[in-house]
């Protein structure tokens, strides 16, 4: 029987084996195959009865060895073919995989208790890498048996540390990084001092004890702060700034010091301070000025001074206030203080003096008015007037006066106003007027401009008590004028609304209820003048009419 194979060949290859393969062998008669393996060529050593297949492994070769291969058929009488033909291979010299520790670096330093994060980088080189070991010295730490190669070792106490990583390939075999040596240190321990009290202050019974701490966590987590008289508890603060009023303290020597809890429950104190609670008659104050009652006019400049009586305590400033807002403050006597640039409005003021460690001791409040009108509101006299007219604004409040004619081709008359840009509305509750004939005006208006002649649209009452509404449509052109119901004040609201060109009129006996009065296309620019308008029907004599309720939108 010949064998006929095309080519023995090199199918596949390892470290220490090699896979060869053949065409079948012509014939129905096959029953398998021999591979034959040696060191020289055609002197073969080993035989191996592989089957009938075509492909065969050899394992367990010599690293820089050359071998030679051929095969042979067997017919199944058990005849055999002559060699095929040979296959020479050389089992090349293996290279070991190699590892890095990338993770920590040679020399890093860590505080406890420390969490450092182990890392290697594998190079295989044709290896099966089955795990890779993580050691501190000879002990392990942590085994990965997947890339990425990384590991937390978790809790590390203060010393010095060489940690490095072991590669397991093939069927065990190992290879190590290059150690990197590590420092684990102490943390210092948290500190806290007691700011406030001093040590040595003394106090007046019933004494107000303002007590303070400063914590320098110095790595830790600070989880509250306590504070103390003697063992006793008095309060705790969880978070910074820790300060503690403590209250209602009788005559007696006390020692207040601060702890600061931190991480899982570890405490640290600060130095007490001795303070002393005596009977000793509390210092006084009175606010001086301004007197109770007195008016100002928007803008006004109102001195505010105080007088101290410190029956043996030391002041340390005073403080004056408006409510609850601070205006400012005076170190030393006499306690005097300008406020200035105050706009209309009420206003309650009071002195406060600070004495020894932080108590404190407040006037009786004396209360003021600031008269005027706030912002963003005008006035002016729109037209000639032989009287001028005035504005002021107290508690919501609106009192104006005003002499002149909103009648004609041009106007005068006294206007509380503020910008309107575009779309928007004002309503008000007429509060009361005085009775200066029927030529009187008071109401609200929307106006283009400030001159006399400009175009607007006016909705109020006259001081007989009808309703009216007036319109200009055109600059310098005549005033048309139509009337309404009657209105009593101050069960009288009146209100325009702007929508595009669109001017509507309405009025009220309530505020809630409206009735749509007229309405009037006027074109006018898109920024214009809301406001408050009062005439008296003269340009000699003044009319007074109050408003309340007073609002623009926007």
């Amino acid at each position: 029987m010949v064998l006929v194979l095309a080519a023995l060949t090199v199918a596949a290859q390892g470290q220490s084996s090699v896979t060869l393969a053949w065409n079948p062998a012509a014939g129905t008669n096959i029953a398998g195959y021999k591979l034959y393996c040696g060191v020289a060529s055609r002197t073969y050593t080993t035989t191996n009865n592989v089957g009938n297949v075509t492909n065969a492994t050899v394992s367990s070769l010599t690293s820089g060895t050359i071998y030679y291969f051929a095969a042979t058929a067997v017919d199944t009488s058990g005849s055999e073919s002559g060699y095929s033909t040979e296959v020479v291979y050389t089992i090349l010299v293996a290279t070991a995989p190699t590892i890095v520790l990338s993770s920590p670096v040679s020399g890093a330093s860590y505080t406890a208790p420390a969490t450092t994060r182990c890392a290697a980088s594998v190079t295989a080189n044709g290896h099966t890498i089955t795990q890779v070991q993580f050691y501190n010295g000879a002990t392990l730490l942590g085994t990965v048996a997947a890339a990425p190669y990384s590991y937390s070792w978790n809790s590390a106490s203060p010393g010095t540390y060489s940690l490095s990583a072991k590669a397991v390939y093939d069927s065990g075999s190992t290879v190590a990084s290059t150690p990197a040596n590590v420092t684990v240190t102490n943390v210092p321990l948290p500190s806290i001092a007691l700011t406030a009290p001093l040590n040595g202050a003394s106090y007046a019974a019933p004494a107000t004890i303002n007590t303070a701490a400063n914590v320098t966590a110095n790595g830790h987590t600070i989880t509250q702060v306590q504070f103390y008289n003697g063992a006793t508890l008095l309060g705790t603060v969880a978070a910074a700034p820790y300060s503690f009023s403590w209250a209602n303290v009788s005559a007696g020597t006390y020692s207040l010091s601060a702890k600061a809890v931190y991480d899982s429950g570890s405490t640290v104190a600060s130095t007490p301070a001795n303070v002393t609670v005596t009977n000793m008659p509390l210092p006084a104050i009175v606010l001086t000025a301004p007197a109770n009652g007195a008016s100002y006019a928007a803008p006004a400049s109102i001195s505010l001074a105080a007088t101290v009586t410190a029956n043996g305590h030391t002041i340390t400033k005073v403080q004056f206030y408006n409510g609850a807002t601070l205006i400012g403050q005076d170190a030393t006597a006499p306690y005097n203080l300008t406020w200035t640039n105050v706009s209309a409005g009420s206003y309650s003021l009071s002195a406060s003096m600070v004495y020894e460690a932080g108590s404190t001791l407040a006037s009786s409040p004396v209360s003021v008015v600031v008269t005027g009108l706030p912002a963003p509101w005008q006035t002016a006299d729109i037209g000639s007037v032989a009287v001028a007219g005035s504005a002021s604004m107290s508690n919501g409040l609106y009192t104006v006066q005003g002499a002149g004619n909103i009648s004609g081709t041009a106007d005068s008359f006294r206007f509380v106003y503020q910008p309107l840009s575009g779309d928007g509305e004002i309503r008000v509750r007429l509060n009361s007027l005085g009775n200066t004939g029927t030529s009187g005006r008071i109401g609200v208006m929307i106006r283009e401009s400030l001159t006399s002649g400009s175009r607007y649209a006016w909705m109020g009452i006259s001081p007989d008590g009808t309703f009216r509404w007036q319109r200009r449509d055109n600059t310098g052109g005549s005033t048309s004028s139509r009337t309404s119901t009657i209105g009593t004040p101050p069960n009288a609201w009146t209100r325009l609304v702007r929508t595009g060109n669109a001017l509507y009129a309405y009025n009220s006996t309530n505020g809630t209820n409206w009735t749509q009065v007229s309405s009037r296309s006027i074109t006018m620019a898109t920024n214009i003048y809301v406001g408050l308008a009062v005439a008296s029907g003269s340009s000699n004599t003044l009319n007074r009419a109050t408003f309340t309720n007073v609002t623009v939108v926007p």
